[in-house]
């Protein structure tokens, strides 16, 4: 028992020294199965191993998936083809043998925005990733910065040669850009090192006409176009966009409609209250016998000696309204001035519609002790 332990440590130890993580990983349940099964030692040296290339394969496909930089976790899976009529799928999905990689064939998809080019270039990207060819995704624009960057400390050539020994390189969104002769160059020369050699995926919503305004030099387009296009697939999509939602009714998430208020408001109301319409004098009149209203039923207060002789600024329509509508018209110093002054607010006559007043103020200190009155100051304001 002590002799099977410690031989048990020193394959540990080996496996740790070899890096054998896989093994080291499975050996416990593998010894198991073939105490359990009693497995010759041929079956239980290949079941490690198989273990071990296992481990190995998922390690790899991690790291590529991590140097190629995919912005989006898109697959050919889960692209909408029944969303758009413009792309073949029998086609898409021939090209997802990768067939065109191993012949170093050229890819460019060219179409309006939206209609899934970068959807179907990442997903065939990452179909080469799954199948072990080392690839990196490109926005163009970037593509042309680090290019540019790369003059400055003299590693264009580095950077060249390295984005050349790429199995397969996306360009994505290659369109309206502002170029540098020197990009123009770097690209060429990009383009040249793996004409032949390589695969390049490119995505753009030029056709190939507009490249020579886009690289504002027609001799270098020549010489480009004819080394892109003697290896290379065309795909143009001519379909919707399939950023615009779907407008189904039975859709799962419907739009929200936006809630609209249902009461109607007057437009007509001025700011000064001797231009009032006839339509809104009603709404001023039932206003301003609210106020006085209040006024009349305010309890007088036994402490507050102030009033104001312009307070009693009643409204004489509301007061022949409150009467019964014949008699004369009532003067301001027929009210009490207590009730006037319970409000403590400091209040000026303004003239209304009619030759009548009415009463604005602002808050007094008075309103903690005898309760803030149900009227709002400067409301009259409002009409």
């Amino acid at each position: 028992m002590l002799g099977k332990s410690r031989v048990r440590e020193d394959i540990d130890k080996l496996l740790a020294q070899l890096h054998f993580k896989g093994m080291a990983q499975s050996l416990e349940r593998i010894l198991a199965q073939a105490d359990a099964e009693a497995l010759p030692a041929t079956e239980v040296v290949y079941r490690l191993l198989q273990e071990e290339w296992r481990y190995r394969q998922e390690r790899s496909l991690a790291y590529r998936l991590d140097q190629a930089k995919l912005p989006w976790q898109w697959s050919l899976e889960s692209f909408p083809f029944d969303r758009q009529p413009g792309v073949n799928a029998a086609q898409i999905k021939g090209l997802a043998g990768l067939g065109f990689i191993q012949r170093a064939e050229n890819l460019v998809f060219i179409g309006p925005p939206g209609t899934g080019k970068s959807g179907l270039a990442v997903g065939l990207l990452r179909q080469a990733l799954v199948n072990g060819y080392r690839a990196r995704f490109y926005k163009a624009q970037e593509l042309f910065d680090e290019l540019y960057a790369s003059l400055a400390d003299r590693s264009t050539s580095r950077l060249l040669n390295r984005l050349a020994r790429y199995d397969t390189l996306l360009i994505d969104e290659l369109g309206y850009l502002t170029l540098k002769p020197e990009q123009v160059n770097a690209f060429f020369k990009l383009m040249d090192l793996r004409y032949g050699r390589r695969t390049s995926i490119i995505t753009t919503n030029l056709d190939y006409p507009h490249w020579y305004e886009l690289f504002q030099r027609k001799p270098l387009v020549d010489a480009l176009l004819d080394r892109l296009q003697q290896y290379c697939i065309t795909i143009r999509i001519d379909g919707p966009s399939l950023r615009v939602p779907d407008n189904d009714p039975d859709s799962a998430s419907p739009k929200r409609r936006r809630k609209t208020s249902t009461t109607k408001k007057c437009m007509c109301l001025p700011r000064r209250v001797d231009h009032f319409p006839n339509r809104c004098r009603s709404t001023h009149l039932f206003t301003s016998l609210l106020s006085n209203n209040h006024a009349l039923q305010r309890p007088a207060s036994p402490t507050s000696t102030r009033a104001d002789s312009g307070s009693a600024c009643e409204s004489t329509r509301g007061s022949a309204f409150m009467s019964g509508g014949g008699g004369a018209p009532t003067t301001a110093g027929s009210h009490d001035a207590g009730s006037a002054g319970s409000y403590g607010a400091r209040r000026s006559a303004v003239p209304g519609p009619g030759g009548h007043r009415r009463c604005t103020g602002r808050a007094s200190k008075d309103w903690p002790r005898y309760g803030k009155p149900s009227w709002r100051p400067g409301m009259a304001n409002l009409f």
